[in-house]
């Protein structure tokens, strides 16, 4: 949930929709799969009220 992908401050707004141009920029820089990310960003998701843009998509189609 950093915003320089560090594991410290500062954090990402948790309130904010959590975008699948992130998770490529955050796959890139921490080479790993987008897929790998997603599963991070997802395992979050259940502890807290994250936004997550293709969980959303799913939910609208």
């Amino acid at each position: 949930m950093s915003r320089d992908l560090d594991k410290v401050a500062p954090w990402l707004d948790s309130r904010a929709e959590i975008t699948q141009e992130w998770v490529q920029q955050a796959a890139k820089e921490l080479e790993l799969s987008e897929e790998a990310v997603q599963h991070e960003y997802e395992a979050l998701a259940e502890e807290l009220p994250l936004r997550l843009s293709w969980r959303n998509q799913e939910q609208q189609a």
